[in-house]
Formats: C-alpha cells, sequence, structure tokens
C-alpha cells in the first residue's frame, strides 16, 4: 500500500489520527507520538524488513548525532562540523536510496 491508493487516504490514515487523538487524549502528547511512531515503524515494515532495518539504523544513528551535539555544547565549531557530516551523510543515503534502484 502505498501513500496514494485510496485504501491509505480513506482507511488507514483516518484510523491512525484518530487513534493518536485517543493516545494523546488518554496519555498525553508522549504516549501520541510513540503511537505515532509504532504506527509509522509498522507501516514501513509491511513492505520489507530491510527497509525496517535500514530506517532503525538511521534513525538510531540520527540519535546518536543528536546526543553528541548536545554533549558538544562547549565546542560549537566542532560541534557545527559534526552536524555538517551529519547532515551530508543523511543526503548521502536518501540520494543513495532514491536513485541507485535500490528496489
Amino acid at each position: 500500500m502505498a501513500f496514494h491508493t485510496y485504501s491509505f487516504i480513506f482507511g488507514v490514515l483516518p484510523a491512525c489520527y484518530l487513534c493518536f487523538l485517543l493516545a494523546h487524549r488518554l496519555g498525553g502528547w508522549m504516549t501520541a507520538y510513540k503511537f505515532l511512531a509504532v504506527a509509522s515503524l509498522a507501516f514501513y515494515g509491511q513492505f520489507s524488513y530491510l527497509l525496517l532495518a535500514i530506517l532503525f539504523a538511521s534513525v538510531a544513528a540520527n540519535y546518536l548525532v543528536g546526543e553528541l551535539l548536545i554533549g558538544l555544547k562547549e565546542r560549537r565549531r566542532f560541534a557545527g562540523h559534526v552536524l555538517l557530516i551529519a547532515i551530508a551523510a543523511n543526503l548521502a543515503s536518501l540520494g543513495y536510496f532514491k536513485y541507485s534502484n535500490f528496489f
């Protein structure tokens, strides 16, 4: 199922939105965000476990870079270089998976 199909637009999207609102009402914003993360991973995981592994690796790498940047508050110049490298790595992986006929 792709994002532009009727079954996604009129089925999955409204159901996910209603569950997001319910999660927010019952548990607050963090619960709603966690639900949305799990729903996104489930949606991507239905296509391929390889895609899910790549997404997990990307999220983990970005989280670790974010933690590193928080620790480098005092060394702003070095933190800027780390940020530029992280952005370049994200753009390179996006370009690879988009244009290299990965599928």
